[in-house]
């Protein structure tokens, strides 16, 4: 099915990094149009640049047109500043373009880059997560451990929610509600994806019926989808088929996404009919 999207660039990037504040990015000691003060420590997650040198080559890195130009810089600019605190920057805003771009491998790759960097971060937990579960075949050799990753960073997602996702200061407290909302959502979405390539379509339901309880304003045509499959196979016939109306809503008319709703409501037609008098 279709890969979910995060809309939002800028704030993903700033949550994604903790880094993205009003000014931009600044040398580590300078903060922008000031002049040089006492060096303060750090708070935690917040990436600065070393020197203007390190911080010009990752204006140069980002500025880049497609994504394959962009992830080459990416490549050496961490080359050239191994211990760079803007690498993760770079490398998430790559996770995401991937995932909107529909390239679910190279969203998992991006995401393993940045959490091997920063293992709480939740951005990547969820988006890394979520892409995994798209990239599982049934013949894989490694299905079962591709699967519990994609399990424990959700859930690690969620439970790291209110204590490892760090946002800029400016950040209004309705942006902060509908973004953990989001990734709360995806990440009960992915937990149900993975217990239904499990073929657990009772737990499946529930983490689906879950992810559309929490964001219920922003539910994606794929999660109606698949709670429906999952309910058909739990013979909830009448459930299934109020929640594939809603993901034909929801799918672009026309779409191969749209025909698969339109043979599941089919099917479920088919399952809902009495069989005919003897």
């Amino acid at each position: 099915m279709k890969l979910k999207t995060i809309m939002f660039t800028a704030l993903i990037l700033a949550l994604s990094a903790c880094a993205l504040a009003q000014g931009g990015f600044t040398i580590s000691g300078t903060p922008n149009n000031e002049k040089a003060k006492e060096p303060e420590t750090p708070k935690k997650g917040m990436p600065m640049a070393k020197t203007q040198e390190e911080l010009d080559a990752f204006n140069t890195a980002k500025s880049g047109t497609t994504l394959p130009e962009k992830e080459k810089a990416a490549t050496a600019f961490q080359e050239k500043y191994a211990e760079s605190e803007l690498r993760s920057v770079l490398w998430s805003s790559l996770m995401q373009q991937y995932l909107n771009s529909g390239n679910a491998s190279k969203t998992v790759e991006m995401g393993h880059k940045v959490l091997a960097m920063d293992k709480d971060n939740v951005v990547a937990q969820v988006l890394t997560a979520h892409a995994m579960t798209f990239t599982i075949r049934t013949s894989d050799l490694d299905k079962d451990e591709k699967l519990a990753e994609a399990q424990k960073l959700a859930e690690a997602a969620i439970a790291g929610m209110d204590t490892n996702l760090l946002f800029p200061p400016n950040t209004t407290p309705e942006q902060i509600s509908g973004f953990k909302k989001r990734l709360i959502s995806m990440a009960l979405s992915t937990l149900g994806d993975v217990a239904n390539k499990k073929d657990d379509y009772a737990t499946s339901e529930k983490y689906y019926l879950d992810a559309i309880k929490t964001d219920a304003q922003d539910v994606d045509a794929t999660t109606y989808f698949l709670l429906a499959v999952a309910q058909d196979h739990l013979k909830k016939f009448n459930e299934a088929m109020k929640n594939i109306d809603e993901a034909i809503k929801l799918f672009e008319p026309g779409s191969s996404f749209a025909k698969k709703a339109e043979n599941e409501k089919e099917r479920l037609k088919q399952q809902m009919t009495p069989p005919p008098s003897k």
